[in-house]
């Protein structure tokens, strides 16, 4: 099943024409400079292998593993021994899962929290939970003045009450290696290669002479006004009258709309 996918990215105002749309999918070139234009957006950006960048993102995306325990304690009685023993115990489960999955040593990263709420209350907040390395009043002021802050954030008040916690709660994360990104060759000229036959094609309700494209063949800097189709496989972008394309350093292809 072909699908079409479309995030915008919000640029410094309110202004449609300060944001960007990404689309991606196997369908989100065909809709995706139509779409912008209709919404006054003035860029476009069509990734590499569209119709697969999602599977790309997870390959590419760290892994993460977390864990919870229940831990209902007062905060003012809370054993910081007896928590570290919580959290080295979750720990140590996930050293052994990276080291499973060829992740070792400095590849490997935690981030511990609490769920705190104050006494009598069903609802709690996660609070990150510094390692243990200073003394007990500090740790727990530290704790306590992160919850209340984001409590206070969330709720727009706070109450006067004991903090409790609920939870002790820790996220691993395994960086992998970066995979590159090369940057294709540049030149102004459009490579013979790249260029198909012209055809008529049904946009905003009449047929139009549109020039046709291989993707695989443009190179950075190559600029294309349209009506164009830009063709490749499992994907085609299409590029209205009154707006451009261009390839960036990395073979990203940018619509320009008109809208700034």
């Amino acid at each position: 099943m072909t699908t079409a996918t479309m995030e915008i990215l919000v640029g410094q105002g309110f202004d449609p024409r300060d944001f960007t749309l990404m689309s991606y999918g196997g369908a989100g070139g065909l809709f995706a400079a139509n779409l912008a234009k209709d919404m006054s957006i003035s860029r476009v950006i069509i990734p590499l292998a569209p119709g697969v960048f999602s599977a790309r993102g997870i390959l590419t995306m760290n892994l993460v593993h977390t864990y919870a325990a229940a831990y209902v304690q007062p905060m003012d009685d809370l054993n910081l021994e007896e928590l570290e023993g919580v959290y080295s115990g979750m720990e140590n489960n996930a050293s052994k899962l990276f080291m499973a999955e060829g992740l070792h040593g400095g590849a490997i990263g935690f981030e511990r929290s609490l769920d705190i709420c104050f006494e009598g209350q069903r609802y709690y907040v996660e609070t990150p939970v510094p390692r243990k390395e200073s003394e007990r009043d500090r740790f727990l002021k530290e704790v306590g003045d992160t919850f209340r802050r984001l409590y206070e954030q969330r709720y727009g008040h706070l109450i006067n009450a004991t903090l409790k916690t609920m939870n002790a709660r820790l996220k691993a994360t395994g960086k992998i290696k970066r995979i590159p990104l090369l940057e294709i060759e540049k030149a102004t000229a459009i490579p013979e290669s790249a260029v198909k036959k012209k055809r008529q094609v049904f946009l905003e309700g009449n047929f139009v002479e549109a020039g046709i494209y291989e993707r695989a063949g443009l190179l950075c800097g190559n600029r294309i006004n349209g009506p164009a189709i830009i063709e490749e496989p499992f994907h085609t972008t299409v590029v209205m009258t009154g707006q451009s394309i261009e390839v960036d350093r990395i073979g990203n292809l940018i619509i320009r709309t008109g809208g700034v």
